[in-house]
């Protein structure tokens, strides 16, 4: 019986990874993620293993961080004995985005940094390559250009997050060349919409910015789209156009909801609770406000809750309910101060490095 099973997850591995189409996309259901923890605890085969721990770390990114640290990391050591060492760079690549969305930014920039290494020595190009890996890189030299543009993009993340935004903005047009030279619509489609989103156009320039990225993810098949709409919503909000920034504010809501994206979730119940406010509509307005403390609380980040605080506190003092209002104004401004005083701290600790050799990988 049990070897029957095992035929069949050898069959269904490489489907799992079939929208595996490059380091961004991996995504599994709720009943394919439970088969695969069931199927871990007892299977030998180091190959499969590793292949489920990928899909696993994939599942939970968007909701469960911790978790999905857990199983990127559980990658490492696998990687290092069967001597793959694209897949290498892939784990430490996701675990340092995730690593970044905890608050550890000095071991996620570690990892970073292995993952850029490893990218980008062509001598790994073939070294233990597997086709269903990747499956959109007919070759090894596609899959590892992707796994470095998706580390460029993702140095870009951390030095937005602490504040760096030359660097950042380096970064994303460095992981936009990379996804043209291969091309690879997911990673232009994500590259782009953050470089947008960094050099602060006009709102009619990004506005087509955005749409012309969701015409490239739709053109590669890439429906995790969600904070493209919040994105597009806020756009919206900001012009007065509030029956636009509704109807792309409820896409963003249904896409994540359907992609159990709860970090993008709350963001986009921020929008809806700030449209309803716009409205006068105080009592939908602290509907969503709470909806984004709940789905803040399931995702337990700093962020998160710093989001939600700040929200909370405005809704609160537009219903003149001031002791809550002040309440939550506390906890965002005790929170935020805490999370500047950490990202201070690290960055002086990254100014001991020399971030800018990492611009030598253009040579590629």
């Amino acid at each position: 019986m049990k070897s029957f099973i095992k035929l069949i997850l050898l069959c269904l591995l490489p489907l799992f990874s079939m929208a595996q189409i490059d380091p961004t996309w991996g995504y599994i259901t709720a009943q394919q993620a439970d088969s695969l923890k069931r199927f871990l605890q007892s299977e030998k085969n180091d190959t499969l293993k590793l292949a489920a721990f990928r899909s696993l770390g994939f599942y939970y990114q968007g909701y469960k961080p911790d978790s999905a640290l857990y199983f990127h990391e559980q990658q490492l050591p696998l990687c290092n004995k069967l001597n793959m060492k694209l897949w290498q760079a892939d784990a430490y690549s996701q675990a340092g985005y995730v690593l970044n969305i905890l608050g550890n930014l000095m071991k996620s920039y570690e990892y970073h940094s292995e993952a850029m290494k490893l990218a980008g020595d062509e001598k790994n190009e073939s070294d233990n390559w597997r086709p269903w890996t990747f499956s959109n890189a007919e070759n090894g030299h596609d899959a590892r250009i992707a796994i470095l543009a998706m580390n460029y993009q993702m140095m870009g993340y951390l030095w937005g997050s602490l504040g760096e935004p030359e660097k950042e903005k380096t970064y994303y047009r460095e992981a936009v060349k990379l996804g043209e030279s291969i091309k690879n619509g997911k990673i232009i489609y994500f590259s782009s919409t953050n470089l947008a989103r960094a050099l602060k156009y006009s709102p009619d320039s990004t506005l087509t910015i955005y749409n012309k990225s969701l015409e490239i993810a739709a053109k590669a098949g890439y429906k995790r789209v969600g904070s493209t709409y919040a994105d597009i919503a806020e756009i919206y909000f900001q012009k007065g156009k509030l029956d636009s920034a509704m109807i792309f504010t409820h896409k963003s809501i249904a896409t994540n909801q359907a992609d159990n994206d709860l970090i993008q979730l709350a963001y986009s119940y921020e929008m809806m609770s700030l449209l309803f406010s716009r409205q006068n509509n105080k009592d939908s307005s602290l509907f969503y406000a709470n909806k984004q403390l709940e789905t803040a609380r399931l995702v337990g980040t700093p962020d998160e809750f710093a989001y939600v605080y700040r929200t909370l506190s405005f809704e609160y003092a537009e219903i003149n309910k001031t002791d809550s209002a002040f309440k939550y104004e506390r906890l965002a401004n005790n929170l935020n101060d805490s999370l500047k005083n950490i990202r201070i701290g690290n960055l002086t600790k990254y100014q001991k490095f020399s971030f800018d050799e990492q611009l030598r990988l253009k040579k590629l």
